[in-house]
């Protein structure tokens, strides 16, 4: 299953489980969230982030094809700023420790409890936003920073042209 909905969606719901893609998006519509992209088949996570502009990422770790962890640890080396949340069955430490290890923002243990999703939900995405904010600011600073070394460096040629 696959499906992409036509406004810009920031959440891509992978799952090799159609009905719990079909949960996860009716309890998203539910708290008023915008309506997340589902795909079913891990190997078309990376095309589709490369073609959307996602900002979080809910990945099931046991799925045919390309398991979860392996799926997380590509998506951060390809896509840091990317969030990504673990939803699993997998209730054991040392899975959460290593998804925390490769970048995931949380890890979830299904059943999801609707309340707790949309919360980390929220989170991630307040985080993403903030991340990306201060990249921006970032780059802005470095710019103004440019701009100001060239009007320093320039008015240092004026007055040492004009000084006697």
């Amino acid at each position: 299953m696959e499906s992409i909905p036509d406004n810009n969606t920031p959440i891509l719901v992978v799952d090799d489980d159609v009905g719990l893609l079909l949960s996860m998006n009716a309890i998203l519509a539910s708290a008023g969230m915008p309506e997340p992209a589902l795909v079913s088949d891990s190997r078309r996570v990376m095309e589709l982030l490369r073609a959307y502009p996602f900002r979080l990422v809910l990945l099931d770790l046991i799925m045919p094809h390309l398991g979860g962890m392996d799926l997380l640890q590509q998506l951060k080396e390809e896509c840091p700023e990317v969030e990504c949340a673990v939803v699993t069955a997998v209730d054991e430490v040392c899975y959460a420790v290593q998804a925390m290890q490769f970048g995931a923002y949380d890890y979830l243990v299904k059943p999801l409890q609707s309340e707790k999703l949309i919360i980390v939900i929220n989170h991630a995405l307040e985080r993403y936003n903030l991340r990306h904010g201060l990249a921006l600011f970032e780059q802005r600073q470095s710019f103004s920073e440019l701009n100001r070394s060239e009007e320093r460096r320039v008015g240092k040629e004026c007055r040492s042209r004009w000084s006697p």
